[in-house]
C-alpha cells in the first residue's frame, strides 16, 4: 500500500525540505508504516519516535480526522494519506 505522510514545517528539513512523502508499506496498520520510515527514513523516524519505538509524546499521528497513536490504536488501518502533526512548543 502506497500512503503520503504529509509533514509540518519542522519536519521538512529531515526530508530535504518537502512537505510530504510517499511510503510503501508492507502491511496496512500504523504500526507497518512507522517499521517501513524507520527503514527508509530513519532521521525522520528519529524525530517521531523514541528509543523504544514509541511515538513521543509531542508528536500527534492522524488517519484522516483520527488520532490513532496516543488513543492506542497503532493497529489502526491506514489509507492513503496520513498526517503527522507536531505542535509548536512557545
Amino acid at each position: 500500500m502506497r500512503v503520503t505522510v504529509h509533514l509540518p514545517a519542522p519536519l521538512r528539513p529531515l526530508v530535504r525540505n518537502r512537505p510530504r512523502v510517499r511510503v510503501e508499506v508492507d502491511g496496512h496498520t500504523v504500526a507497518d508504516l512507522l517499521a517501513e520510515l524507520r527503514q527508509g527514513h530513519p532521521d525522520l523516524a528519529g524525530a517521531l519516535l523514541d528509543e523504544q519505538g514509541a511515538l513521543r509524546r509531542h508528536v500527534k499521528l492522524y488517519v484522516g480526522d483520527e488520532d490513532t497513536w496516543h488513543a492506542g490504536r497503532g493497529g489502526a488501518l491506514l489509507r492513503a494519506h496520513v498526517h503527522v502533526v507536531v505542535p509548536v512548543v512557545l
